[in-house]
């Protein structure tokens, strides 16, 4: 009576685990079934370290006037942005410029 239920089961666990495949990699696969889901708190979960303060802050080069032109003249296409400097501060895509 038992045997079918576990060879049932192992089935539908298989046949969800193959239609997965269908759509994830097989790392993100096995992330799930070991670490039961991946998220934020994966941190918990493995070594890390302290990173610490550089000595010596990194400096990123300016780009040319033609890419920042190019740009502006970017967002300035875009009908649904209105202010590019409202725009970046409202994302706070600011650092990454």
């Amino acid at each position: 009576m038992k045997k079918p239920i576990i060879i049932g089961t192992l089935l539908i666990i298989g046949l969800l685990t193959l239609t997965q495949s269908c759509f994830y990699s097989p790392r993100y696969i096995y992330r799930v079934v070991a670490w039961q889901d991946a998220d934020y708190d994966d941190f918990e979960k493995f070594k890390y370290a302290d990173i610490k303060k550089a000595h010596v802050a990194y400096k990123f080069i300016n780009g040319t006037k033609a890419q920042t032109s190019d740009v502006v003249k970017t967002f300035e296409e875009d009908s649904t942005i209105s202010n590019l400097d409202n725009f970046l501060k409202k994302k706070r895509l600011i650092p990454l410029l």
